[in-house]
């Protein structure tokens, strides 16, 4: 005759929690592509501004203009 266990029998134990899920919420996933569309944008935009920037800055400075402070170029 076999003694009978005390210890309680072992559960298999529970699946690990997900650390990516594939359920996609539809308003999450349109404010992500609206985000991934406008990047572009923002970088064209910001180009375009640093380089009109850098054109007028080499542009050289018109004869005859009057200084906007009053001062004269010595």
């Amino acid at each position: 005759m076999q003694k009978a266990s005390l210890q309680p029998l072992q559960a298999a134990p529970a699946p690990a929690a997900a650390l990516f899920s594939w359920d996609l919420d539809p308003r999450e996933m349109l404010k992500l592509t609206s985000e991934v569309m406008t990047l572009p944008m923002v970088f064209w935009s910001t180009g375009l501004s640093l380089a009109y920037s850098l054109w007028l800055s080499s542009l050289p400075s018109a004869g005859g203009t009057t200084d906007p402070i009053g001062q004269r170029a010595a």
